[in-house]
């Protein structure tokens, strides 16, 4: 995960597709945790939608603006 986070921050498409796909494995993760954490699931679940809302709707914003 920091070897993607250098990659994101550089602006790599790789790195882009590998934390999308980390994302939705931990989603994944986080139903099968609910009946355990309810709330903590609740709260994870939604960072990860705004996570992706940033890596996939957002992205072209984001990396112009690591390259400014």
């Amino acid at each position: 995960m920091v070897l993607a986070a250098f990659a994101l921050f550089s602006g790599k498409e790789w790195g882009r597709w590998f934390a999308i796909v980390v994302v939705v494995v931990n989603g994944i993760v986080q139903i099968a945790w609910f009946p355990a954490y309810p709330l903590w699931s609740l709260v994870a679940i939604g960072l990860e939608i705004a996570v992706l809302y940033a890596l996939t709707a957002g992205w072209k914003d984001a990396k112009s603006e690591l390259r400014a």
